[in-house]
């Protein structure tokens, strides 16, 4: 076999073999190469990450301040009601959902 690519190349089945190769080292290699499921698990799994995070925050947020200024529970509620007010609506809606 020559080392010039020009007749390695030459040969259909030489191509095809090395094609079918190269396909399947990506197909191994990239999660991309899934196609559409990719990009579906991809945007599920931002979404839970974004709404989880925002719901461990503001409940970090609550227990901390219950615990470092001795508020009852009236007051907290009161604080995360106006907490609330002040965030943008998307985010009003998102944390009101859980």
């Amino acid at each position: 076999m020559s080392k010039c690519v020009d007749s390695w190349f030459s040969n259909p089945q030489q191509l095809t073999r090395y094609m079918l190769l190269a396909v399947s080292k990506r197909d191994n290699e990239d999660d991309r190469t899934l196609g559409e499921l990719f990009y579906i698990m991809i945007s599920e799994v931002a979404d839970i990450t974004y709404h989880e995070s925002m719901q461990i925050i503001v409940e970090a947020m609550l227990a901390t301040v219950q615990e470092e200024f001795h508020i009852a529970d009236a007051q907290l509620e009161a604080f995360y009601a106006k907490f609330m007010s002040k965030l943008p609506e998307p985010m009003q809606r998102l944390l009101q959902a859980a």
